[in-house]
């Protein structure tokens, strides 16, 4: 057992040893990419691309500085409202509710984002529906309410892969994984972290590797969940992400904790408090302190309180009466509305159901009446038919009347003319008689 956790604790702590060194190369590195970006805007003159620049200073704010990342994001907020950039309005109102969540403001992230995601629906602004729904399953994962955080993933998800946006569909599936991870559905968290973890372009790997390694410590494979919280802390370090790094030095504790290794886990849960301090991350603040409360309450009474009152503080701004009540009521409002749109849903579909019975209904009447229509043209058509066929079968007795007629006169003409020609036969030798008499007589006259 010595040397396992003696093991864990060499497989930890080198992220560690090495977080000021990197920390600084972070902060440089981050500095001149806001200085860069910082010319760029003076140099832009198009609108649309000063609210892309600004948008990218107040990220690029978020790890370093909050309250610059939260001034630069209204302040290309309020551009892109001027000049009526819906699409920047959405991203950067869901920009702002990210930075508020980050700050432990859940109930005015919570309401922005409804806003954000009322505009980009309004106007088929599928990346930013996407975002919206993932940042909104975000706040859900923090008041631990994961079937409603993976019902928005999902959402988002779908709309991510039917627009083919790849790598905010890795985002998706990153996040998926870490809340099945929460309700120890660890196949399907599996499932969906190492989809994304197979991905070259994967973004923030860190987070990739975090969920990993509490997914092995679920599974009991604490070696393996040691070697995935140093990658991540590692890499969280590499790129100034203070609040992951918050979030995995918690983890690392937790762990510690588990293995009986107090030192180490106090080591880590005070290095994420600093990290979470730095940034005002009230979640990396409530997680590492109350770790150090519970770590110092058998040892040191008076440190355990003071990080219980800093934990409580960091809570009571996330979970706090009036910010859970102000929650709920933009919840129930929410539910309200999506309740009045499924009803909407269902009467319009109802209606059309209804209007296709009534439109069937029309098509069969006329289908009778055509079917009606033509039966009675098929009997008419039959009894004129009838008619005419007997007035043919008239025709044709009448015609075989005048065929006999006709026949017979053509016998008598055939028989006058044979008595004719006996008679003409005749009368020339009765001419030669009476000649012949005639001429007698003379002779004897004279």
């Amino acid at each position: 057992m010595l040397k396992r956790c003696l093991h864990i604790i060499f497989l930890i702590g080198l992220p560690l040893i090495c977080s000021s060194q990197n920390k600084q190369l972070a902060d440089s590195t981050n500095s001149v990419q806001i200085d860069n970006l910082k010319k760029q805007l003076l140099a832009v003159k198009n609108d649309s691309l000063r609210i892309r620049v600004i948008q990218g200073i107040g990220f690029s704010y978020e790890v370093l500085n909050l309250d610059s990342s939260l001034k630069y994001t209204q302040i290309g907020l309020a551009l892109a409202k001027e000049h009526g950039y819906v699409w920047g309005e959405a991203a950067l109102m869901i920009d702002l509710a990210t930075i508020l969540r980050e700050q432990g403001k859940l109930a005015e992230s919570l309401d922005i984002l409804l806003k954000s995601i009322e505009i980009a629906k309004a106007n088929n602004v599928n990346s930013e529906i996407a975002r919206a729904n993932r940042r909104l399953s975000d706040i859900y994962m923090d008041l631990e309410n994961f079937p409603k955080a993976i019902g928005y993933l999902l959402q988002a998800l779908k709309i991510d892969k039917e627009n083919q946006h790849k790598k905010s569909a890795l985002i998706d599936e990153m996040t998926l994984g870490h809340a099945y991870e929460k309700i120890n559905k660890l196949d399907s968290a599996s499932f969906y972290i190492n989809t994304a973890f197979q991905q070259p372009d994967v973004f923030s790997k860190q987070y990739v590797y975090q969920v990993m390694g509490n997914i092995q410590v679920k599974k009991g494979n604490y070696n393996q969940a040691a070697l995935f919280f140093r990658e991540g802390l590692s890499i969280s370090q590499n790129d100034n992400d203070l609040l992951t790094a918050s979030e995995i030095c918690a983890d690392i504790s937790t762990l510690f904790i588990k293995l009986n290794i107090r030192d180490s886990a106090i080591l880590y849960a005070m290095r994420g408090f600093e990290y979470s301090e730095q940034v005002s991350f009230k979640k990396g603040s409530m997680l590492n302190g109350n770790l150090l409360a519970k770590l110092y309450d058998s040892t040191q009474p008076s440190i355990s309180l003071r990080y219980y009152k800093l934990a409580a503080a960091a809570k009571d701004s996330l979970f706090g009466i009036n910010n859970i009540q102000a929650i709920q009521d933009l919840i129930i409002k929410e539910t309200a509305k999506q309740k009045e749109l499924e009803d909407a849903k269902l009467a319009y579909q109802n209606n059309l159901r209804l209007y296709g019975l009534l439109a069937g209904f029309a098509v069969l009447l006329i289908v009778a009446f055509i079917l009606f229509r033509n039966n009675l043209q098929r009997k008419k058509a039959n009894v004129v038919l009838k008619e005419q066929k007997q007035k043919v079968e008239s025709t044709l007795s009448e015609l075989k009347s005048t065929q006999a007629q006709l026949i017979q006169s053509e016998k008598m003409a055939s028989l006058g003319e044979l008595t004719a020609g006996i008679a003409h036969e005749i009368q020339n030798p009765l001419n030669f008689v009476n000649n012949f008499s005639e001429v007698s007589n003379e002779l004897i006259d004279e």
